[in-house]
C-alpha cells in the first residue's frame, strides 16, 4: 500500500481532518465529517496476520480490541469510532449513514454538548431513529468546549462499538490554563470503557428472564488491550497495547473519557507520575494534583502529566469496581518515553484496586485523609444565578433497586419476585418508584401527537407506586429560567452499588455531596438539611453534566434552567438506563421550544381507520394525469388527421 492510499485512508478515518488546527478568534470552520454505521467483526480479514504480525494490527480496517473474537458494531469500521477534533464556534455537520443489519435503527447523541434539542440524539424523545439504508444529518455549532464523546444512544448499541471522542479546543486568549501544560494533542485524547465477550443483548436477557448478569470480562484504552491469548509453535501473544510517546521534561494535556457501560467505576492511574486535574466534563477548574481518580461513566476528566521520571516506559492502568470487579476486569497502556528501550513496563500485569496516596472521588466512602470528593474542587468560572441562596425550587428524586413485580422480568401470577428463588428473582430500577419509557412519538418533535395521559410524575401518579408497578414517560416540568435545587438520593436498601447520573443539554453546580450509611431515604435526608447539617458549596462550585452519588449518600445540584427543551437525565449504566432508571426534564412550555428544521423526520404508533376516499376511484398521479391528456390529445390529432385526408 503506498503512501498516497494511505493518505485517503486517513483523511477517511479523519485523523488528518482540516479542522485539526491552532484555534484562533474569528476563524471559524464548517467541519463535515460521514459516519457510516455497521455491523463489524475484531480480527477481521483486514487485519492478516494479527496479532503475530503486531503491524499487522495498525492495518486499516482491523479493529483488534482486546483479542476477543465477536461481533461490533462500527461507525468507518474504527474502535472507537472517528475523532471529531474541532474548534470553538466551529459548525460541526456529521452525517450518519445507517447500514446496521436488521432494520436497527440509531441515533447518536453528543455527550456534553449543548446543541439544539432536536439535535441531541435520544431516541424517541428528541428524534426518531434513522432507519436501516436510510440517512440523517446533524448539525450544530461547537459552543461547549471541552472534552465531551458521541455515542449511539439507541438500545444497547454503545456497549458493542458505538462512540468516539469529541473535543472543542479554544482560542489561547480563552484557556484557563494556558502556560500549565505544554502538549494538548489528539492522540493524547483517553477512552476508556468496559468489554463483552458476547453481545449484550443476551446477556440481558438471561438476566431478565433467567439467571446470571451482565459482567465485564475486560477493558479497552482506546479500542485497544491484552485479555484474549494466541498461541503458535509454542509462543503466547496478545493484541497490543494502546502507546503514548511522550519526550522527558514535558507537560502533558490527558483527555480522559469513561465510557463504561456497566455497573463499572474505574480506578485510573499511571505508574510513577502523579495526576493534576484541571477540568471536569469539559468545565475548567482551578488545578488539583492527586495519585489517582475513580472514574464514573459518562465523566471527562483533563489531566496534566509531567514527564519527569527516568526515561523507561510506564503502566497506564485501569482496573473496574463493583461488577467490573467481579472478573476482574481491568486494561493497561504504555506511556514509553523517547528513547525508552522497546520492552513493555516492570511491575505487575493484574486487576488492583489497591489505593495509594491522594485518590478523586473514592467509590462509596466518606470523605477522610486520602480521599477527596469533586464537590471540594473548585471552579475557575465565575459564580452565576445558580448559586444563589435560596433557589426557586427544590426536587428530591429517590432511586434504588426496588422490590416489585416489573412484567419485564416477572408475572405476578406465574412467577411474582416474591415467589422465584432468589436467583430468579429480578428487582426494579426505579426513580421515585416509576419506572421511565419513552412516548411512542418524539416529545421535543411532536409533543402534539402524543396522549397526555402517558406523561406521569411522582405528583399525578393516582397509583400505589410502593406496592405496585408504575411505568410512564417520566417528566417533570420546569420553567425556563428557573434556578432549581436538585437532591439526588440514593437508597441503597437493596444492593451496594454505585449510579452515576448525566443530564443532557445542560451544566448543574455539585453543591454538595456525602455518604450516610449503608441505606438512607430521602426524609432521612430531608430531615438532616433541616437541622443545618448539609452545607451547601454556594462559591466555586463545580460544574459538570455527569456526577457520582455514594450508595447510601445525596449528591445536591444546582441548575439553572436555561435551556429549553426536553432532557434525558438518567443513570449512565446502560442496563439501568435500559430498565427504567431515567426521567426526563422539560425545560420550558411546549410554546417555548425551539423550532423544529423544515421535513425533519416523523414517526409514531398507525392503525387501521380504512382508506382515504374510500369507495372512489383513486386519484391519478401527476404524471399518470399528464399521460393521459397527452394519450387524449393523441388520439384527436390522429382522427383528425384520418378526416382530413378522407376528404
Amino acid at each position: 500500500m503506498d503512501s498516497e492510499e494511505l493518505k485517503t485512508i486517513a483523511r477517511k478515518y479523519y485523523s488528518d481532518h482540516p479542522c485539526i488546527r491552532p484555534c484562533g478568534i474569528n476563524t471559524r470552520k464548517t467541519c463535515e465529517y460521514t459516519f457510516t454505521l455497521e455491523y463489524y467483526y475484531t480480527l477481521s480479514k483486514a487485519c492478516y496476520d494479527c496479532p503475530f504480525n503486531v503491524s499487522d494490527c495498525s492495518r486499516p480496517h482491523c479493529v483488534p480490541a482486546d483479542g476477543s473474537p465477536r461481533p461490533i458494531l462500527t461507525a468507518n469500521r474504527m474502535l472507537p469510532g472517528p475523532g471529531i477534533h474541532v474548534c470553538l464556534n466551529d459548525t460541526i455537520v456529521v452525517n450518519i449513514i445507517n447500514n446496521l443489519l436488521g432494520g436497527e435503527g440509531v441515533s447518536i447523541h453528543w455527550h456534553g454538548i449543548h446543541v439544539p434539542p432536536h439535535m441531541d440524539g435520544v431516541s424517541m424523545l428528541t428524534q426518531c431513529p434513522i432507519p436501516e439504508y436510510s440517512s440523517f444529518q446533524y448539525r450544530f455549532l461547537a459552543v461547549t468546549p471541552g472534552t465531551h464523546y458521541w455515542h449511539s444512544h439507541a438500545g444497547m448499541q454503545n456497549a458493542h462499538g458505538l462512540f468516539g471522542p469529541l473535543i472543542i479546543r479554544e482560542p489561547p486568549e480563552k484557556d484557563e490554563h494556558l502556560g500549565r501544560y505544554d502538549v494538548d494533542q489528539p492522540e493524547f485524547t483517553v477512552l476508556i470503557n468496559d468489554w463483552f465477550i458476547d453481545m449484550m443483548p443476551g446477556q440481558l436477557s438471561s438476566l431478565l428472564h433467567r439467571t446470571g448478569g451482565v459482567l465485564s470480562d475486560s477493558m479497552l484504552i482506546n479500542g485497544k488491550g491484552a485479555y484474549h491469548k494466541y498461541m503458535r509453535d509454542n509462543t503466547t501473544v496478545y493484541t497490543p497495547y494502546e502507546v503514548f510517546n511522550v519526550q522527558l521534561g514535558r507537560r502533558y494535556r490527558f483527555r480522559v473519557i469513561t465510557n463504561s457501560l456497566n455497573t463499572c467505576p474505574i480506578l485510573f492511574s499511571i505508574d510513577n507520575h502523579n495526576l493534576t486535574v484541571i477540568a471536569s466534563d469539559g468545565s475548567p477548574l482551578e488545578p488539583y494534583t492527586v495519585d489517582s481518580i475513580v472514574l464514573y461513566s459518562g465523566e471527562r476528566y483533563d489531566i496534566i502529566v509531567h514527564t519527569n521520571q527516568d526515561v523507561k516506559s510506564y503502566w497506564m492502568r485501569t482496573s473496574g469496581m463493583l461488577l467490573c470487579g467481579t472478573l476482574k476486569a481491568f486494561q493497561l497502556a504504555v506511556v514509553k518515553y523517547k528513547g525508552a528501550p522497546d520492552e513493555e513496563p516492570g511491575g505487575n500485569k493484574e486487576w488492583n484496586v489497591d489505593t495509594h496516596g491522594i485518590q478523586l472521588d473514592p467509590l462509596n466512602t466518606k470523605t477522610t485523609e486520602g480521599f477527596v470528593d469533586i464537590s471540594q474542587l473548585n471552579s475557575t468560572l465565575p459564580n452565576d444565578e445558580s448559586l444563589k441562596e435560596v433557589p426557586d425550587r427544590t426536587i428530591y428524586l429517590g432511586y434504588d433497586f426496588n422490590i416489585i413485580d416489573n412484567f419485564r422480568s416477572h408475572d405476578k401470577e406465574l412467577y411474582s419476585v416474591h415467589e422465584v428463588d432468589a436467583p430468579f428473582r429480578r428487582f426494579t430500577q426505579q426513580i421515585n418508584h416509576i419506572s421511565t419509557v419513552f412516548p411512542p412519538s418524539p416529545a421535543q418533535t411532536q409533543y402534539s401527537d402524543i396522549p397526555t395521559g402517558l406523561f406521569c410524575n411522582e405528583e399525578s401518579m393516582k397509583a400505589n407506586c410502593t406496592r405496585e408497578f408504575c411505568q410512564c414517560v417520566h417528566v417533570i416540568k420546569i420553567g425556563l429560567g428557573e434556578v432549581v435545587e436538585i437532591f439526588l438520593v440514593d437508597e441503597g436498601a437493596t444492593f451496594n452499588t454505585n449510579h452515576p447520573f448525566h443530564l443532557h443539554g445542560n451544566y448543574f453546580r455539585v453543591i454538595a455531596l456525602d455518604k450516610l450509611n449503608t441505606s438512607t431515604t430521602i426524609e432521612e435526608v430531608k430531615a438532616l438539611d433541616a437541622k443545618g447539617m448539609i452545607h451547601r458549596k454556594l462559591d466555586k462550585a463545580p460544574l459538570k453534566d455527569s456526577v457520582m452519588i455514594h450508595d447510601g449518600g445525596f449528591t445536591v445540584l444546582r441548575l439553572h434552567a436555561k435551556n429549553p427543551g426536553f432532557w434525558f437525565f438518567h443513570c449512565h449504566f446502560q442496563t439501568h438506563t435500559e430498565m427504567g432508571m431515567g426521567l426526563t426534564l422539560q425545560v420550558g412550555t411546549p410554546s417555548q421550544q425551539p423550532k423544529v428544521p423544515k421535513k425533519f423526520p416523523k414517526c409514531g404508533p398507525w392503525k387501521y381507520e380504512g382508506y382515504e376516499e374510500e369507495g372512489q376511484e383513486t386519484k391519478d398521479c401527476p404524471t399518470n394525469k399528464e399521460s393521459r391528456v397527452m394519450l387524449s390529445f393523441v388520439v384527436q390529432f390522429i382522427m383528425f388527421c384520418t378526416i382530413m385526408l378522407l376528404y
